[in-house]
């Protein structure tokens, strides 16, 4: 559909857009019946169709699904609300023109501010009071006591707009625990049902014709359009952009109040409904404000609490190596003889050379953090280098943690490359490779840890005036018209891995541990481990025009790969 095309923003105005002409729609319709039937009917005839009209989504959902609720009390009274509203509503369309009674309809954000400092208990401050002083302003603009001849209407959308204040407080209160398709089911069948007694008692009910229950079908109809276009506009875009749409209501009424009833918009009520809204608009950009900064707090404070972590994690994997290395110097203190020093420097060796690598790794990650977190250009040094000596340095000084371990460590890279060299920038290769493999020692208690890189072609073909890029043979069988497609270059990628069968990651935690100082909930329980390793690993393939591939699963270990192009 060409719809589906258009950008999210714009799809959630449109939306809006849908539903603010519904409203305007729902306002002519019941001007035409609104003369010849009773308000209690009208209430019960365009509930009728509500739910009629709802049992495609009843169908669909499952009655059982759309009628749990912990919370029925609070829609009764939801139902009982919206009853009322619905019925001074229809009463009020005979007393006045319509743009008036849209224009009447805008004071509704003043009473909802007015409802939440009173029943929500929210903080007043400056900017509240300004917002509520300019729409009462917009509200006496509109009204103008005592300067145009007084109509009870006022009276009526006045409680109208009290009502529809009370009713989107009640809401708040309602989608904490339940959908939105569940409260409108309730808030159909409470109104239906009480409309009916009220219908019943006062012996409201009329013959109608066939073109009264059209507009009254159109009621129900566009009630429920009006309803969908609304959650599909709010669950697309924030809710501050529509504010200044609100306005295309009185647009939309007050140009089919011109044609069809001959009716003319005031020039006063537009004035008061654009002091009104641009209160509405700067509360709601003063909350979006409050919530940012919210937000940006709490971030601050995990972040915090992250760091803190950190250093703790820093301290304890500093305190090994450096227990280590003191340990062994006080051993060979402690020996009397020089031969037997000379022995025991041969025998703590490998340990005391382990312990400063494990100190010269913990460093380097520091400082290639700071790098990242700081903003500093990383430079990238190309140069021809062999990535069989490369790994054969990365191994050699993780060899006694792995055999510590009982683990170990292979390599495995292609012929084509294994006496050759290749071109990139071996400082930041170094770093990727021996943080995968610190990380994959840190998650793996048996088994092995394989280094291993090949080289495999990427192919531009183009099909059907498209270029794509094929980067393995699956793509190929998986879509067999690209192997008909014209070749247009042939180019190389080297892809670097490190695999291990250590205890795997769930898939939902792959974003999570590539984040600065990330962690899985198996990785933060582990005594050691910063969880920087694989965000800088991230940010320096990215600075080789690379990407990284994750290959993972509980119980089965994880694969690791840096695929660079040529």
């Amino acid at each position: 559909m060409f719809f589906l095309n258009f950008p999210t923003r714009t799809k959630s105005i449109l939306w809006f857009l849908l539903h603010c002409f519904s409203m305007s729609l729902i306002i002519v319709f019941a001007r035409f019946v609104s003369d010849d039937l009773n308000p209690y009917f009208i209430v019960f005839l365009r509930n009728v169709f509500a739910v009629f009209l709802f049992l495609p989504l009843i169908v669909k959902k499952g009655i059982k699904r759309l009628i749990k609720t912990d919370q029925i009390g609070l829609h009764f009274v939801h139902g009982v609300i919206q009853f009322l509203s619905m019925y001074l509503w229809f009463y009020s369309v005979t007393l006045t023109t319509l743009p008036e009674i849209t224009a009447l309809g805008f004071m509704l954000p003043i009473f909802v501010t007015l409802g939440a400092i009173i029943f929500l208990k929210e903080k007043v401050n400056f900017v509240l009071w300004l917002t509520l002083i300019m729409g009462f302003t917009g509200m006496f603009v509109i009204v103008r006591p005592g300067f145009i001849h007084f109509n009870h209407v006022y009276i009526v959308m006045t409680a109208v707009v009290i009502l529809w204040a009370a009713i989107s407080i009640i809401s708040k209160f309602l989608v904490y625990k339940d959908s939105p398709a569940t409260i409108t089911f309730y808030f159909n069948i409470f109104v239906l049902i009480i409309s009916f007694i009220f219908v019943f008692v006062n012996n409201k009910f009329q013959d109608v014709n066939s073109w009264q229950l059209f507009i009254c079908f159109c009621l129900g109809l566009f009630s429920n359009i009006a309803f969908i276009a609304l959650n599909k506009a709010q669950s697309l875009s924030d809710i501050s952009i529509f504010q200044p749409l609100h306005f295309t209501r009185l647009i939309f009424v007050s140009i089919i109040a011109y044609f069809l009833f001959g009716e003319v918009v005031d020039i006063m009520a537009i004035i008061g409904v654009v002091i009104i809204l641009c209160s509405s608009q700067m509360l709601i950009m003063f909350k979006k404000n409050e919530e940012e900064i919210l937000v940006s707090k709490e971030k601050t404070e995990l972040l915090m609490k992250k760091r803190e972590q950190f250093f703790n994690m820093v301290v304890h994997d500093l305190k090994n190596p450096i227990g280590g290395v003191q340990t062994c110097m006080e051993m060979i203190e402690s020996e009397n003889t020089n031969q037997g020093k000379g022995e025991l420097i041969k025998e703590v060796n490998p340990l005391i050379n382990q312990s400063l690598t494990d100190m010269n790794e913990l460093v380097y990650k520091i400082m290639d953090a700071s790098k990242i977190e700081s903003g500093q250009e990383i430079k990238v040094n190309k140069k021809d280098f062999n990535i069989q000596k490369l790994y054969q340095e990365i191994i050699n000084a993780f060899k006694l943690k792995a055999e510590h371990k009982n683990i170990e460590l292979k390599i495995q890279i292609d012929k084509s490359i294994r006496n050759n060299t290749i071109n990139s920038d071996p400082n930041l290769i170094k770093r990727i490779i021996t943080n995968l493999v610190s990380n994959a020692l840190k998650f793996t208690d048996k088994g092995t840890i394989t280094l291993s890189a090949k080289i495999e072609e990427w192919i531009l073909k183009q099909v059907q005036g498209d270029i794509v890029d094929i980067q393995d043979n699956s793509l190929s069988r998986c879509h067999p018209e690209l192997v008909s497609g014209s070749i247009k270059n042939k180019k190389q990628q080297l892809i670097l891995s490190v695999k291990d069968t250590g205890q795997g990651i769930a898939k939902q935690d792959i974003p999570k541990i590539l984040e600065e100082y990330g962690q899985t909930i198996e990785g933060s329980k582990e005594s050691t481990g910063t969880g920087l390793g694989l965000n800088i690993v991230k940010k320096f393939t990215e600075v080789l025009g690379g990407k990284l591939k994750i290959e993972s699963k509980i119980g089965n270990g994880s694969e690791f790969s840096i695929i660079l192009k040529s």
